[in-house]
């Protein structure tokens, strides 16, 4: 599996996961909002219901974009890896230094 498809992978599992609890929101706020207006408000009650529906079709698109940073991940990642390199390189050292001393 390439970087590419991990990372579309992992963008898209982290989407899941925040949508999840992202669309709790607005299906609490329309359960609370049916409670409070009276039946007689039919056409209140479904253009609420209508919109609030509209609101969690397009939510996990709008939470796929606030997710996509891969590329500020992959950069994380990378630097990591500089770090370790560079400490187990410096670990390296000094064990060869101690050996000769």
């Amino acid at each position: 599996m390439s970087d590419f498809d991990f990372a579309f992978v992992e963008t898209l599992g982290w989407m899941l996961v925040h949508s999840l609890w992202l669309l709790l929101i607005p299906t609490a706020l329309l359960a609370v909002m049916l409670w409070l207006v009276p039946q007689r408000f039919s056409r209140v009650r479904y253009n609420a219901a209508l919109g609030i529906l509209v609101l969690m079709a397009g939510l996990p698109f709008g939470v796929l974009w606030w997710v996509d940073i891969p590329q500020a991940a992959i950069a994380a990642a990378e630097d990591a890896a500089d770090v370790q390199a560079e400490l187990s390189s410096e670990a390296e050292f000094g064990s060869r230094v101690r050996r000769r001393g």
